[in-house]
């Protein structure tokens, strides 16, 4: 479920709720809690958008690598877990698969 924010026009008062789809207007049917004005729903730039190009060394800031690296080199760690690792480092963000 999504997080949509609300303001009064009034006051300005704004608050974040976790609402279905289907229930994002019923905050703006009532009042504000601290004026009575009436509530709008803003429009939230971050609901608007996602990155389609995450891979996970986007998602670690680029680090994903380094980890990858990190587990291959750990002691136990068999010749086959160490390639699966090795394969995780592709930038395609596709996950392995055998």
């Amino acid at each position: 479920m999504p997080i949509y924010e609300y303001q009064c026009e009034s006051c300005n008062v704004t608050f974040e709720k976790l609402l279905s789809i289907n229930a994002r207007d019923e905050p703006c049917e009532s009042k504000c809690a601290e004026c009575g004005g009436n509530i709008r729903r803003n429009v939230c730039a971050s609901a608007l958008t996602s990155d389609m190009t995450m891979t996970p060394n986007k998602a670690t800031g680029g680090r994903w690598n380094e980890l990858m690296d990190r587990m291959k080199n750990a002691a136990g760690v068999t010749e086959k877990d160490a390639e699966r690792l090795e394969n995780t480092k592709s930038n395609n963000g596709r996950r392995w698969r055998g």
